[in-house]
């Protein structure tokens, strides 16, 4: 615990990060407070005890110190101290009584962050200006606490259930901030803190009124109450002279908005959206200057009055979502200042013919209009407009004439519309940077005049099932970036696309599921890619492709390449000579038999599913200390042999003294794994696994420590389904873990911990996680860890060919036709067995007899094959015996659960990945 207060010298204090606040240049509302603060005493992370003897535990979450002791304050003692700041990293309980606060009657600012009380609070000093107190434990303010002179209140996540004692005057007080505070039921009488300024109640869930007396406050500004999700009601009429921004964001039970009496020109913001108000008063109208109306997601709202019209201020109008509007009403004056109208989401069936008088209009959203059928031709007046939605508009079947000038507009989304085909007069729009076709099923041709639009970045065909030509002058858009054509019925790209010099991203991939169509028998006619010497990503999957261009060397920016599913035996030489290829995918290319050598840029290389690869041209040394490997296994069940185990989404790692010895492997690491929603495959990268990062923690002998985020870690297939729990096991490389860029303090053998914290994935709006880790462990390995089983033979070196598939892992005998192949092992490569187990070139494994460890000089009964496996030496240490220990562990695993693993074919994900570690 943290014990306070009591006395030292002033020199003390500034040991102990005593700070000064520069209340000239303060810009946070905590810090305008009238005069500069004396002290403020700040105790976290970097506070350290004088006194020894002393420990700290983990309780329940919280962090408890036993008998730490400040003793601070200055030549005058405790009652000198003006300000006090407790702000730990974690929550800590801190051992602070009321009678400490007593002898602190000049405090002023006092702000606790993670502090967990041991005692109630009885007493706030009177003269505090700002009381910031995260999580404040108690029911209300101390009944003594007279706040005469308090002008901040900052006390989020509180337990108060009303924030103001009735009667008591607050006419300093200008901020109020409980957010979150869940069970606050009401509000005091606002008169009695006439001088308010900015309220914030967001997130209360239990408050179901605001009083009357807030309807007519003359110096309210700011007023949230976003997710009140109980508040009911605003007092039926409200006249805040000052207010200029209300927040009303998914209160789902308040149905009525208030009437506007008179003045009311200051709200600039007025946020609806999210709750359950049916129609707007006709005295919005009085709103004179606003110049945001957010009514997204009123599921209820059916119709807007007239009088929104009069808004002349008026520049953003939001209704997206707002299923049971019908009708926009019919403007009848003018709405100069309108510049951008979202209407996607809602029931609107035809744009009106007043559409014209929005004259400044620059971005209109009709997104999802699925009863909107046609558009006014009046639409072509908007001289401003600069973006026009239209996605999955599925009843538009046609795009209006354009008939003047319409020279503005750089953004056209029709994808997922009923459009067969564009107009002739789509040239006029010649300013265009970006056209989504996407998902028009029924598009069936583009007009060549689209090629004349010299400005045009990006083009999307994707899907457009119809679609069996590009126009063969598509080469004439000179300044084309972006050209996704995914499962289109095109089978021959135009030779004019290599003019295309700027092209970055080129994107035609087919659909892997789908029954082959008559016309996808024929491979995919891939001209000459010589000029595209900025192209960066490169996609043609799945296209029944059997040759790369020889000319792939040309592309000298070329970083991505992905030609999975094709029918390739092999791939040009040349691909050797493409100077910056860092990832490339050839997943399911099931005849390819060999890879030429890659490029020395290489950092990912995905290889699933490519039963005929024998081997690669170069052999990977290369990369020796940067290949890892994930398996995956469907259930929860893990081997005894993993040492402790951790519950939890962290692994900590005991390092015993010289642990790091010349047999040192690596760590093997194992998580038990839940997943709670989609895995994020990068469309753009076209990612079809996914990557539970880990943070790193390393522990000196010295109790030092070094934290940061590694590159690697472990691999989950887009195949796993949402809701299952597998098992990831995964081999790091001493390199994933001791960077070269570590502190040289952190030498391998003067640590004694490493801890891994995996991370949750990606935040969905919801706030939900993409997976969840219930346990885990680690162990290190060494070579003679690896164990080689009498039911199978794990083959460290080549076999029959001078270089396997990296990683090489061994050969399992055939399964017999009786034997169950398990399906829900992610895979990549398979490897074939040897007929015989004397055939195998490195470990001839004798029935009876304990086989050698890895490293060892006995590897072999043959002098040959001991020769062969010497030849081969940086390949095989470095990389595949590595691959052999955790493929090991995982047999390890399935011989316990008593599974034959003569029934399992085992393929392997190959990663090869960069071991610089980024800091965190």
């Amino acid at each position: 615990m943290v014990a306070l207060p009591l006395a030292t010298t002033a020199a003390t204090l500034r040991r102990h990060c005593l700070v000064s606040l520069p209340i000239k240049q303060a810009s946070e509302p905590e810090q305008q407070i009238p005069r500069a603060l004396a002290f403020s005493l700040k105790i976290g992370d970097n506070y350290k005890s004088e006194q020894s003897g002393q420990s700290a535990y983990k309780e329940d979450g919280r962090i408890k110190t036993s008998m730490w002791e400040l003793r601070v304050a200055t030549k005058g003692g405790t009652e000198a101290v003006e300000g006090l700041q407790l702000d730990f990293p974690e929550p800590t309980e801190v051992d602070f009584s009321s009678d400490a606060l007593k002898k602190m009657d000049r405090l002023r600012l006092l702000k606790f962050r993670n502090v967990y009380l041991s005692q109630s609070v009885e007493y706030l000093p009177n003269q505090l200006r700002w009381l910031h107190w995260d999580e404040y434990p108690s029911k209300s303010l101390p009944a003594t606490f007279k706040a005469a002179n308090l002008v901040g209140l900052d006390l989020h996540l509180s337990h108060l259930e009303q924030f103001w004692p009735e009667g008591k005057k607050g006419n300093k007080l200008k901020f109020i901030d409980l957010r979150h505070s869940q069970e606050l039921t009401g509000t005091p009488d606002f008169n009695d803190i006439p001088n308010l300024q900015r309220l914030v109640l967001e997130h209360c869930k239990s408050l179901e009124q605001v009083h009357q007396s807030i309807a007519f406050h003359k110096n309210l500004v700011l007023l949230n109450l976003k997710k009140c999700i109980n508040l009911r009601s605003l007092p039926d009429k409200i006249q805040l002279v000052s207010l200029e921004k209300l927040i009303l964001s998914d209160c789902i039970r308040l149905d009525k908005f208030p009437d506007i009496q008179g003045d009311m020109n200051s709200l600039s913001e007025l946020y609806l959206d999210g709750t359950g108000i049916k129609e707007l008063p006709i005295s919005i109208k009085h709103l004179n200057n606003l110049v945001l109306l957010e009514l997204s997601r009123c599921r209820s709202l059916r119709s807007l009055p007239s009088s929104i019209c009069g808004l002349r201020s008026l520049k953003f109008l939001h209704l997206s979502g707002c299923e049971l509007l019908l009708k926009f009403p019919d403007i009848q004056g003018d709405m100069d200042s309108l510049s951008e109208l979202y209407l996607d989401g809602t029931s609107i069936e035809e744009l009106p013919l007043w559409i014209e008088r929005l004259k400044n209009l620059v971005f209109i959203d009709l997104s999802r209009c699925r009863s909107l059928k046609s558009l006014s031709n009046n639409i072509c007046s908007l001289q401003y407009l600069r973006s026009l939605r239209l996605s999955g508009c599925e009843l538009l079947l046609k795009f209006p004439d354009i008939q003047g000038n319409m020279d503005s507009l750089f953004e056209l989304y029709l994808d997922g519309t009923g459009i067969e085909e564009l107009p002739l007069c789509i040239e006029r729009l010649k300013n265009l940077v970006f056209i989504d076709l996407s998902r028009c099923r029924s598009f069936k041709s583009l007009p060549s005049s689209i090629c004349s639009f010299r400005s045009l970045r990006f083009l999307n065909l994707s899907g457009c099932s119809k679609l069996f030509e590009l126009p063969g002058n598509l080469g004439n858009l000179g300044c084309l970036e972006e050209l996704h054509a995914d499962n289109t019925a095109v089978i021959q790209l135009p030779a004019s696309i290599r003019l295309l010099k700027k092209l970055k991203i080129l994107s035609f991939t087919g659909c892997k599921n789908s029954i082959i169509p008559q016309w996808r028998r024929s491979p995919f006619v891939l001209p000459s890619l010589s000029g595209l010497s900025s192209l960066v990503k490169l996609y043609l999957s799945h296209q029944n492709l059997t040759a790369l261009p020889s000319d792939i060397s040309c592309l000298s920016s070329l970083l991505v390449l992905d030609i999975s599913g094709n029918n390739f035996i092999s791939l040009p030489s040349s691909m050797t000579q493409i100077p910056q290829l860092q990832i490339l995918w050839v997943v399911g290319c099931r005849k390819l038999q060999v890879l030429p050598e890659l490029p020395s840029t290489i950092s990912e290389l995905y290889a699933d599913d490519c039963e005929l690869l024998q081997g690669l041209v170069h052999p990977l040394s290369r990369y020796r200390g940067y290949i890892s490997s994930s398996i995956v296994i469907p259930g929860r069940d893990i081997p005894d042999h993993w040492g402790s185990e951790n519950m939890g989404r962290s692994i900590s790692i005991e390092l015993p003294p010289r642990w790091c010895r010349a047999n040192f492997l690596g760590f093997a690491i194992y998580a038990v794994v839940q997943l709670m929603g989609d895995l994020k495959c990068d469309p753009s990268d076209r990612r079809r696994t996914d990557c539970i990062r880990m943070k790193a923690r390393v522990v000196g002998t010295d109790n030092s420590e070094e934290c940061f985020m590694m590159t690697t870690g472990l691999v989950i297939g887009a195949t796993v389904k949402v809701g299952t729990t597998h098992v990831l096991l995964a081999y790091l490389r001493f390199g994933h873990v001791f960077s070269p860029t570590l502190p040289a303090r952190f030498q391998p053998n003067n640590c004694r911990l490493i801890e891994l914290l995996f991370d949750y994935g990606s935040v969905s709006a919801n706030n939900a996680k993409r997976w969840v880790v219930q346990k885990g462990g680690g162990r290190l390995i060494y070579k003679e860890d690896v164990i080689l089983e009498d039911e199978m033979m794990v083959c460290p070196s080549n076999y029959r060919s001078r270089v396997r598939p990296c990683p090489v892992i061994g050969d399992i005998p055939e399964p017999s036709t009786t034997d169950t192949i398990n399906p829900d092992i992610t895979a990549t490569s398979e490897i074939k067995p040897p007929t015989h187990p004397g055939d195998h070139p490195a470990i001839n494994h004798r029935p009876g007899k304990e086989p050698p460890p890895l490293g060892s000089s006995g590897r072999s009964d043959s002098p040959e094959a001991v020769k062969h496996f010497a030849s081969e030496s940086d390949y095989c240490d470095e990389a595949a015996s590595l691959q052999v220990t955790a493929f090991s562990i995982m047999l390890i695993s399935e011989k316990k659960k008593e599974t034959d693993y003569r029934s399992l074919r085992v393929r392997l994900k190959l990663s090869i990945r960069s071991s610089n570690l980024r800091r965190g």
